[in-house]
């Protein structure tokens, strides 16, 4: 039942930001940027089969966003997540907010997590 209502909520969550990303990518850094928001992902370690990002989740808008969600595609598996919760899904990788689920304008949430069986490069179509 909990694995039913983080995908609702996901998806609710989802539905309520605006989708229009752009998209700008150097090696270690890619940015995505919608209306009303940007998201910022940068690598900070990589190995053969893996990696660590940060993501930042900034409000460019002049209303708050309330509990956000991000979601985009990525290979390999999850196993490691700070300041978000992870929504298991087979076609994307989902987050939602924990306890930093406003962005007042003008503010950034950080969140981060590792990735087994996968590269950065792979980061694609975030939202």
């Amino acid at each position: 039942m909990k694995k039913i209502l983080c995908y609702l909520l996901c998806i609710i969550l989802l539905v309520q930001i605006s989708v229009a990303p752009v998209k700008a990518e150097t090696g270690n850094y890619k940015a995505f940027k919608g209306e009303n928001y940007k998201i910022e992902i940068s690598s900070q370690s990589e190995w053969d089969g893996g990696y660590t990002v940060n993501v930042s989740i900034t409000n460019t808008g002049k209303s708050k966003i309330n509990e956000w969600a991000i979601r985009g595609h990525a290979k390999g598996f999850i196993n490691n997540v700070w300041n978000a919760v992870e929504c298991k899904n087979s076609k994307y990788i989902m987050f939602k907010s924990s306890d930093n689920g406003i962005i007042m304008p003008d503010q950034t949430v950080t969140f981060g997590y590792s990735i087994q069986g996968g590269q950065f490069s792979d980061i694609s179509d975030v939202e």
